[in-house]
């Protein structure tokens, strides 16, 4: 299981002080965020029918969170991580400490901010960060400058009985219009027992919701900047799909 580097942290309080029964300061927070299908964990690979029965293969799914910090029952809040690159054909636990007390929920947001996205340099950052050459692999774009958002690709037919799926989708999704802040209410305990918090994304309802169907025979690529309206539709669905839960 891959625990994500940046998360192994411990967070050491000066004025916290353990009592006379030995109280702990902090407690054990494990943050899985995951992908599914109807329900199902998402096997990147693997062939699915998608909204409108056809079948498709989801080859690539990537994404940036940011900020990520959890909120006290005070309104402060603390923080877990500043950048992380979720991949999905990955397992993804965030494993971490944070101070005893009551939560009331997480906060994050899908993208790179504007101050380190456009016109950022990789090459600046360490190695070991998901915003440099190596950690962004296939995340930035050279010829636009700024960092893909999101990268959500793969391939499909439009035969229900289809053995060879030989029709391409791609949705890579950046600039900073797409920046997008999420703010989940969630009440929990940190303590002496562990807790377990889920981030999910519903990545059925990516290309499917209440008021829009992005039919893949007709709009099946986008890449930000020459087909905005499409990418401002996956954004949408996009941003829908994603839950927190205990």
């Amino acid at each position: 299981m891959k625990y994500l580097s940046l998360l192994l942290i411990a967070v050491v309080f000066f004025g916290c002080k353990k009592e006379e029964n030995n109280a702990p300061c902090s407690g054990d927070v494990n943050i899985e965020v995951r992908a599914t299908w109807y329900g199902s964990p998402l096997v990147v690979g693997e062939k699915y029918s998608n909204s409108l029965g056809f079948p498709m293969r989801i080859e690539q799914f990537k994404t940036y969170l940011t900020g990520i910090k959890a909120v006290r029952a005070d309104g402060s809040t603390v923080k877990i991580s500043d950048v992380e690159l979720l991949n999905f054909a990955n397992t993804n636990n965030l494993s971490l400490t944070l101070p005893v007390g009551e939560y009331t929920g997480l906060r994050f947001a899908v993208g790179v901010p504007a101050e380190i996205n456009i016109g950022s340099d990789p090459a600046s950052y360490p190695s070991s960060s998901p915003l440099s050459i190596s950690g962004a692999f296939g995340m930035f774009w050279t010829w636009n400058s700024g960092y893909i958002f999101v990268k959500f690709e793969g391939k499909t037919a439009f035969d229900e009985t289809a053995v060879v799926l030989n029709q391409p989708f791609a949705f890579h999704i950046g600039t900073d219009n797409f920046y997008s802040e999420h703010d989940f209410a969630l009440n929990f305990t940190v303590g002496e027992s562990p807790v377990n918090l889920d981030i999910v994304f519903e990545a059925d309802k990516f290309l499917v919701g209440e008021n829009d169907t992005i039919d893949l025979e007709v709009d099946y690529i986008t890449h930000s900047t020459d087909n905005m309206p499409l990418a401002e539709r996956f954004m949408n669905l996009y941003n829908d799909a994603i839950t927190v839960s205990k």
